[in-house]
């Protein structure tokens, strides 16, 4: 998924999540083509705030640019941002992935996550710090 929709970036700043999915569930046990998968609605990030401890009606999904931080305790972590100049936004995303990891992103790397390949959604919080954090998963193969 993104392997060819990397923008290098600097980290300026650090980006922390202390949240946990609860009871989030699979979408998928077999992993989809881009642009082969089931409809639903498609979420930006500016819509999130609205589906804070909703239940989100399935299947759904989220688009957008997200900026890689690392593994933040043990999850793969992205936070929002604009640029130029770099600023990373109000919303991490935690995703995961089924054996599927994007070759060569490292922390200051961006995704994009498109219609053809979205994000799919599965939880939507607020942290300790008022941030959101949607929760997620690479549905896809590539």
């Amino acid at each position: 998924m993104f392997g060819h929709k990397f923008v290098a970036l600097i980290i300026l700043s650090v980006f922390l999540v202390s949240a946990s999915p609860g009871s989030a569930f699979q979408v998928s046990s077999t992993l989809l083509k881009p642009g082969k998968y089931p409809p639903g609605e498609i979420y930006k990030t500016e819509d999130l705030p609205k589906l804070v401890g909703k239940r989100i009606k399935g299947p759904s999904y989220l688009v957008g640019d997200f900026l890689y931080v690392g593994k933040v305790e043990g999850k793969d972590s992205f936070a929002s941002f604009t640029s130029p100049p770099l600023r990373l936004g109000n919303t991490a995303v935690i995703i995961t992935f089924h054996d599927n990891f994007p070759t060569g992103l490292v922390p200051g790397r961006a995704i994009k996550a498109d219609k053809r390949e979205p994000i799919a959604l599965l939880q939507v919080k607020r942290g300790d710090d008022g941030k959101i954090i949607a929760y997620g998963e690479n549905i896809f193969n590539d």
